[in-house]
């Protein structure tokens, strides 16, 4: 029995055009990356996806002031941000993209900046152009460089080293005797290294005068011990010790650059008398003590110093 069957549907067909849907616009950071540590000058790589728009704009904004605005045919786009404009600290970049087409897309992340500052020398003292004499202490410091390190500071004179010393700190000292270089002008070289790699340098003229005392005569023997030499000025007191005199007083005549300055009798042991500098001429000084014992036996001793007041 061949049985067979059959029904029909009527369908209506209407065809159209089916909008897609709105591309998102995308913006984002290629470089550097989120949370990186920067330094010096850094490329900022930007781009954009979803916009079919034939013109974007790109605006870069640092810590919210703009940095950079460009508009490009492509979808990408870079600037070179120089981090040494910047403290060192965390920094938020903010980029903001916008199309022909009236799109627009933002996003932001954070960079920290730690740059180092370079490293500096300088001499503290003595002033530039500076007359020294005796022991005169050098001064040397530096900022910058590398932190948490050691520095070494050579001290030249006159293209020979005197000094090399390496310490953690900011500045270092030398006491330069320079009764053993010639009077004149010298030149002092400084150079600074850290553990970083780090290097600088400084220079520094000064002039040295010193005075040549005449010899110590008589049988008491005059030595004095304050000052010794080098640069004075204000109230100084000169301090007396002698060898070989008589018990008892002792009369004690002390001139500068032959001028009486002041007498006293004492048995006292240092004898110490009072300098007021500023009675007398900035320059060469030379000081003379001549003491006289209760048995007449006599002495004397000098000393040369540079009195600037």
């Amino acid at each position: 029995s061949n049985n067979t069957g059959g029904s029909t549907v009527n369908v209506n067909v209407k065809n159209g055009i089916v909008t897609p849907p709105t591309p998102v616009l995308t913006a984002a950071f290629m470089s550097p990356a989120s949370g990186a540590t920067v330094t010096g000058t850094t490329t900022v790589g930007m781009a954009v996806s979803g916009s079919t728009a034939v013109s974007k704009t790109f605006q870069l904004a640092v810590d919210g002031t703009v940095t950079s605005t460009q508009a490009v045919s492509g979808t990408t786009a870079s600037y070179a941000l120089d981090t040494t404009k910047l403290t060192n600290a965390s920094h938020t970049l903010k980029l903001t993209v916008m199309d022909s087409a009236g799109g627009s897309a933002t996003t932001t992340q954070s960079v920290t900046v730690a740059n180092i500052v370079p490293l500096t020398a300088a001499f503290t003292s003595p002033a530039a152009g500076a007359t020294v004499s005796g022991t005169s202490t050098i001064g040397m410091s530096t900022t910058g460089g590398a932190t948490a390190t050691s520095r070494t500071y050579r001290l030249s004179v006159d293209g020979t080293v005197a000094s090399t010393q390496t310490v953690s700190g900011s500045s270092a000292s030398y006491a330069w005797n320079t009764s053993g270089v010639a009077n004149g002008s010298h030149t002092l070289s400084l150079t600074v290294t850290d553990t970083a790699g780090g290097s600088a340098t400084a220079t520094r003229s000064v002039t040295i005068n010193n005075v040549t005392p005449p010899p110590a005569t008589g049988t008491i023997k005059v030595y004095i011990t304050q000052p010794t030499g080098g640069t004075v000025s204000g109230t100084q007191w000169v301090v007396i010790w002698l060898d070989n005199a008589a018990a008892g007083n002792k009369t004690y005549t002390f001139s500068a650059n032959g001028t009486t300055v002041a007498t006293g009798t004492t048995s006292d042991r240092p004898a110490s008398l009072p300098w007021n500098t500023a009675s007398g001429s900035n320059g060469t000084t030379t000081l003379t003590v001549n003491v006289k014992d209760a048995s007449g036996n006599t002495g004397s001793g000098s000393v040369g110093v540079w009195v600037a007041n």
